[in-house]
């Protein structure tokens, strides 16, 4: 039975503040937990990534600081993991809710009942991720949207961005080689998921688990021309961009990816390495609570 909780939160994530994080060790104390809170600014002491169970407040950025530093630690029994999500996007924690919103106390209920999953951690260039990793249109869509303009819109704000910077886009060259496949091509859009969604998108890769032990690789081919290419990316939204003939879409266990090494990529909304990229999976690596909203 759980009785300790560790809640990590990031000050600098667009739905956290100290009044909230003091409501919120208020409520998870009524419910009978023991709780106590730490800032990721703070370098937490080693002592508190063995904990049996962390509650991560926070978006995917928080989530992937938190993940990277916890497998680096190289303990031999890792906690269980909660995610009460406070960014924009908040992807991953939309995956572990079945794409529903859900509460604190609905988390609480979880952690009681220690209703986890095993989950896959990708890993590319020594650095490990959740949800996505990648390349080309959209990633940079985080970067350049204002903070204010999140917190007033939230992921209106990221769609808006996306659509202005459109005209800007350029395709790239991209060679990606698996074990039984190999091919070089134009693209627009790279990514690497481990769940469904990113960037708010909640189809992109619909035959994503978080615990198959396969990352789902995502590509949008180049061409057409702008217009087309906006039209392509409102498929994106609705999820019906797979019966497109410009997008690839397969299954992998690991893969390499070569592409101009001065474009940017990006990890669960934060700057990632240079090509060329390396992917891995580490198999049910984590344990996370699920919850599946009524």
């Amino acid at each position: 039975m759980v009785s300790r909780i560790a809640v990590l939160y990031n000050p600098a994530s667009s739905g956290t503040s100290e009044d909230n994080i003091a409501d919120l060790l208020k409520a998870i104390r009524k419910y009978g937990f023991h709780a106590e809170a730490f800032s990721l600014q703070q370098s937490p002491n080693d002592s508190l990534w063995q904990k049996e169970t962390l509650l991560i407040v926070g978006g995917d950025g928080t989530l992937n600081t938190v993940v990277n530093t916890l497998l680096r630690k190289e303990h031999k029994t890792l906690p269980s993991l909660a995610v009460l999500p406070a960014g924009t996007a908040n992807d991953f924690s939309a995956h572990l809710g079945e794409e529903k919103a859900y509460t604190l106390k609905q988390l609480l209920d979880s952690i009681a009942a220690q209703k986890t999953v095993k989950t896959d951690v990708g890993c590319v260039n020594g650095q490990f991720f959740l949800n996505v990793a990648g390349a080309g249109l959209l990633t940079d869509v985080s970067h350049s949207t204002s903070g204010n303009l999140k917190k007033k819109l939230g992921m209106l704000a990221y769609y808006l961005q996306a659509a202005r910077n459109l005209p800007a886009y350029r395709s790239f060259s991209l060679e990606l080689t698996t074990t039984t496949f190999q091919e070089k091509m134009e693209v627009y859009l790279f990514l690497v998921l481990n769940s469904k969604t990113a960037g708010g998108l909640r189809h992109l890769a619909p035959k994503a688990s978080l615990s198959d032990g396969k990352l789902d690789i995502l590509v949008v081919k180049k061409s057409g021309s702008i217009p087309g290419l906006a039209t392509l990316f409102l498929k994106l939204l609705e999820g019906t961009h797979l019966h497109d003939p410009r997008t690839l879409y397969f299954q992998a266990d690991k893969l390499e990816a070569r592409a101009p090494d001065t474009l940017e990529t990006v990890i669960d909304g934060e700057q990632g390495p240079s090509f060329p990229l390396s992917f891995s999976l580490l198999p049910g690596k984590l344990h996370f609570y699920y919850v599946r909203p009524s």
